[in-house]
């Protein structure tokens, strides 16, 4: 048997399960509500950093809020959300961050000011 049919017969399950897999609940189900990415995560000071903040449009949704905290500095920002019409991307940036260990952290606020959901990252500026 040639090795081309041999891959062939390896890739075929993987190909029904990724078929299936489309063909399970509607994307806006199972998508995750909120998710951060953040560039660099290792920089020199004074350090540029990129928040990168997804969110699933959803009626409730009202503000994303992001805070860089190190043990000796502050800072936040925050971006209203207009529901289902809002932005599935919001970049926020944080310029001249000091040297230290930040925790950044990303929330989602919902109706009545009530955080929905939370996503952290670890930062290391030099």
């Amino acid at each position: 048997m040639s090795n081309f049919r041999q891959r062939g017969r390896c890739l075929w399950p993987i190909a029904v399960l990724l078929g299936t897999l489309g063909a399970g609940p509607a994307a806006a189900e199972i998508e995750t509500p909120l998710r951060m990415h953040v560039n660099p995560q290792m920089a020199r000071a004074p350090a540029d950093l990129y928040i990168y903040v997804s969110v699933a449009r959803r009626e409730q949704n009202r503000m994303l809020r992001v805070t860089a905290e190190s043990q000796d500095f502050y800072r936040s920002s925050e971006a209203q959300l207009d529901g289902e019409y809002s932005p599935r991307v919001t970049v926020f940036r944080f310029r001249e961050l000091p040297s230290g260990e930040y925790r950044i952290k990303a929330e989602l606020i919902v109706m009545a000011g009530r955080t929905a959901n939370v996503e952290t990252r670890a930062v290391q500026v030099f």
